[in-house]
């Protein structure tokens, strides 16, 4: 909007109202939920954020309806003064980013999909670092007469050319790749042009060396299981293993891989300070404790003494978890599966427990 003259209008303004009353509801949502719906509040873990009290007075600004009020007492809402004041928007960009590490540090279906949710938010930040780089170098058309833009012969184009053009160029020089077609004619564009030039070889240095790190680290992750289904296959050839034995232990090896290879280990949180272990073991078990009733009903001291003791167990099919009369020091709490009671006989079935 600072950058192209007569932004917004027609289905661009329309598109801004709504976007502003989207915010206003989700602001309004933060602050009346956890005071009237605590339970389904808790639910909704990955919107949660902490917010200080500078934190709280920028959400408020991002959050206040401008173009619709400039509408509603008719000011000229392409003017550069209020498109400035706009800027406290950018403080709901990061938020997104945010709600992401939520999801990406509690969430399954985030987990079996890791490599594709961090591709999608890697395009998220290329585009918009892009677009603040295009409205930038539109802004320079305001601000100098002699620009780019009657280079181009723009000025009657229409805006979403303008836009596009600007949008192109913000690639080409943040990435080294131009071709010369949209090109800096004054000192104030080869300003901008050379701190987007700067800025673009920092931050794609940086996701390329961010991609370049995942990849290695899940590599990693796979070659730690080949190394243990190797050493098995050795062990198991040593002492003539049976096959459906040696078939079970292949299976848990490629499940932990598969589901659980990104969580904690219980012996890396007991070697945190107590204040510490406490809070990640709320953190890892969360789901456990929203779902449990047990924990709904009971005291916070309570809670807090059965989640520093947790211990994460798995159990492949057909494995025995209990039989009767055995000595009872534990109890289990079931985050995913099936279990099954059977009789004395160990044929006849009594119950089914599903999560």
């Amino acid at each position: 909007y600072i950058g192209i003259e007569g932004h917004p209008k027609d289905f661009v303004l329309l598109f801004e109202i709504m976007v502003e009353f989207i915010l206003v509801v989700d602001v309004l949502l933060r602050m009346w939920l956890p005071l009237s719906h605590p339970t389904l509040w808790k639910q909704l873990w990955s919107l949660h954020e902490y917010h200080t009290k500078m934190s709280i007075v920028f959400l408020l600004l991002s959050s206040f309806p401008q173009t619709f009020f400039w509408e509603v007492i008719g000011t000229d809402t392409s003017a550069i003064w209020v498109a400035f004041l706009k800027i406290f928007k950018l403080y709901r960009v990061p938020q997104i980013w945010r709600y992401m590490g939520n999801l990406d540090a509690g969430s399954p279906i985030v987990k079996k999909h890791r490599i594709l949710f961090y591709i999608t938010g890697v395009a998220y930040w290329l585009l918009m670092i892009n677009h603040f780089a295009a409205c930038l170098w539109l802004f320079t058309e305001r601000a100098t007469d002699d620009s780019w833009y009657q280079e181009m012969k723009l000025q009657n184009a229409p805006e979403f050319e303008a836009y596009f053009d600007a949008f192109f160029w913000a690639s080409c020089t943040m990435t080294g790749v131009t071709y010369g077609d949209i090109r800096p004619t004054n000192h104030l564009e080869r300003w901008v042009s050379m701190f987007i030039m700067i800025s673009g070889a920092v931050i794609y240095a940086a996701f390329f060396a961010y991609f370049t790190s995942l990849f290695l680290n899940a590599r990693y992750y796979e070659e730690e299981n080949l190394k243990k289904n190797e050493e098995f296959n050795q062990l198991a050839d040593l002492r003539d293993i049976p096959e459906s034995l040696t078939s079970r232990v292949h299976q848990y090896f490629n499940f932990i891989r598969s589901r659980y290879r990104d969580l904690l280990d219980a012996s890396t949180i007991q070697s945190l300070p107590v204040s510490l272990a406490t809070e990640m073991s709320l953190f890892v078990h969360k789901d456990i404790i929203q779902s449990v009733k047990l924990f709904q009903l009971g005291d916070p001291s309570f809670i807090l003494s059965v989640v520093r003791q947790l211990r994460m167990e798995i159990f492949m099919s057909g494995d025995l978890v209990i039989r009767r009369r055995e000595p009872a020091d534990a109890f289990y709490l079931m985050k995913e599966g099936i279990v099954t009671v059977f009789a004395t006989d160990d044929r006849t079935k009594i119950a089914e427990m599903a999560e």
